[in-house]
């Protein structure tokens, strides 16, 4: 009887150290949980910083280093200009692979004029004009000419004249060259400032295409450097 009193007694006593023991290990679990997932939060943060960072340099443009200096009065200049209107004195071309070995560079310089002249030449397009108007009196409310088309005239007439010739490149290669070439003229007259083309009853306002017509160079074996055209001219 005394052992088995012992055995229950010592049930008793041990069962508290148990129950306390298995709430320790549960709340070190809970710990350790919250611990692991503060840990992934932290490099989750940290990954997105990165590919915010990494988005943000792909569109920021990228800033040249300038030297501050200082005026008169000890004020520092400004080293950002606001003025736009500004032209680069010169641009950057991308040089063929058989020159980049030949340079030790891949980039060279180019003048804004040798540039603009370089990109003219290689569409091919150009236009060029002409036009003339005067001035003209009236009598009582009818215009009046004054030696319309004579030679030496200075603003005597009172109609415009306009000519537009528009001219695209269609082949060039191994000398051989081969030009279309389109002319416009015609007249405005001033006595009715909303008049058609063709609508008018004196045939004051006209349009016509005078040239249409394909012009080559370097076709003609005896003379390579004579002019050949055909069409309207």
């Amino acid at each position: 009887m005394f052992r088995r009193n012992l055995i229950t007694s010592a049930i008793l006593l041990m069962a508290p150290l148990a129950f306390s023991a298995q709430s320790l290990a549960e709340s070190l679990t809970v710990e350790h949980r919250l611990e692991l997932l503060e840990k992934a939060l932290r490099e989750t943060q940290s990954e997105l910083k990165k590919y915010k960072d990494e988005e943000k340099k792909k569109y920021t443009p990228a800033t040249v280093n300038r030297s501050v200096s200082t005026n008169d009065q000890g004020y520092a200049a400004n080293p950002f200009p606001t003025s736009s209107a500004a032209k680069p004195d010169a641009v950057l071309v991308k040089n063929e692979e058989k020159n980049a070995s030949e340079t030790g560079s891949i980039y060279s310089s180019m003048t804004l004029k040798d540039f603009s002249k370089f990109v003219k030449d290689e569409i091919g397009f150009s236009y060029n004009g002409y036009y003339r108007s005067g001035w003209g009196t009236a009598s009582h409310g009818s215009p009046k000419s004054w030696a319309i088309g004579s030679l030496g005239r200075f603003g005597n007439e009172y109609s415009g004249w306009f000519d537009l010739q528009l001219k695209q490149r269609v082949y060039n290669e191994n000398g051989k060259r081969v030009d279309a070439v389109v002319m416009m003229d015609g007249n405005v007259g001033q006595q009715y400032s909303t008049g058609w083309f063709g609508d008018n009853a004196g045939g004051e306002n006209f349009m016509q295409f005078s040239d249409m017509y394909v012009t080559t160079k370097g076709f003609l074996p005896f003379a390579p450097e004579a002019d050949f055209w055909v069409g309207k001219h």
